[in-house]
């Protein structure tokens, strides 16, 4: 008997830790959504700003200088 109920117990709680993980993974993937969304943005804006034909890719205020060219944001042309 007294084993019955601490297997429901783990039972619950395995249900209660797998809950918190999908609430957390959704969370982690809006948080990335309304990153990109942010920074296709701020390229735009930058991009808008600028006279024609002087457009430069755009190093977000969280890039550190030195890192690679993958974290550049290159301007859009799309409106």
């Amino acid at each position: 008997m007294l084993a019955g109920v601490a297997l429901v117990g783990a039972l619950a709680s395995l249900v209660a830790s797998v809950a918190d993980l999908r609430q957390a993974r959704q969370q982690a993937a809006q948080a990335a959504a309304a990153r990109q969304a942010a920074d296709q943005l701020l390229t735009q804006v930058t991009v808008s700003a600028m006279p024609p034909g002087q457009a430069q890719p755009v190093r977000l205020r969280g890039d550190l200088p030195g890192q690679s060219d993958a974290s550049i944001r290159e301007p859009r042309h799309g409106w």
